[in-house]
């Protein structure tokens, strides 16, 4: 498992503790003191736990006006930066979540809302979230590089379809299965591709260690909640 190195791990204490001081600074004697976090924010994308089948649901399809492409927010590294969809201010709720397509257990909102946190344990966990958007940098990278090919060929194939159409080879509806055809099977492809397959690992061991950081913080009272939790999900990643 990936772990920051020590000057890393201060950069994100700093960011913890400007948190805490932002969320206060702004208050006076006069008013009633407002709660740290809004649990409404816990459906923002800053708790999403991404993983290898949200790189294939990144993949737009090919399709008789687009070319097949990987989402170039996700690629570059851009969603999981601040105000990023991932990243920390990241939109919640209709520009959340929801758009997110974020499957169940991928998403953190749900059990964060049920365990009545403190303050602290909340700062503790968005720090963890910052290390989870780290580790996963490098295996997105390394499998963009290794699905480009992939892309390439099935652009190619997206264009001669499209000049069969135009040439009155095949008629719309077929060019229109041919298309669907060819996005079936470069998404398979890419996801068998033995080359991706390490990657895939790397991910799933992030995610791990997120999951057992976030579990090392918590009560008794907590953990019980957390262990049903997670005992409920199917992810390949958290077997056994």
């Amino acid at each position: 498992m990936k772990r920051l190195k020590s000057g890393r791990s201060l950069y994100v204490y700093t960011i913890s503790v400007l948190i805490l001081i932002l969320s206060t600074g702004c208050q006076t004697d006069s008013e009633e003191e407002a709660p740290l976090w809004e649990y409404s924010a816990f459906d923002s994308g800053e708790f999403a736990v991404f993983d290898y089948e949200d790189i294939m649901d990144s993949i737009q399809k090919a399709s008789l006006e687009e070319e097949m492409k990987m989402d170039s927010q996700i690629c570059d590294g851009n969603a999981f930066r601040s105000g990023g969809r991932f990243g920390v201010q990241a939109p919640f709720g209709p520009m959340g979540r929801r758009m997110q397509r974020i499957r169940t257990g991928n998403h953190l909102g749900e059990i964060l809302k049920r365990l009545t946190l403190t303050e602290e344990q909340i700062l503790q966990i968005r720090e963890l979230m910052l290390v989870h958007r780290e580790c996963i940098q490098e295996p997105l990278a390394a499998i963009r590089e290794t699905s480009r090919a992939l892309i390439h060929e099935a652009n190619q194939e997206r264009l001669a379809i499209i000049n069969a159409l135009r040439n009155g080879e095949i008629d719309h509806a077929e060019a229109q299965e041919q298309m669907e055809s060819l996005n079936q099977r470069t998404c398979e492809r890419i996801r068998e591709n033995l080359h991706n397959q390490e990657q895939k690992e790397a991910l799933c061991d992030c995610k791990e260690a997120l999951f057992d950081d976030i579990q090392s913080l918590l009560e008794a009272d907590q953990l019980a909640l957390w262990v049903e939790w997670v005992a409920e999900l199917e992810d390949p990643c958290l077997d056994g």
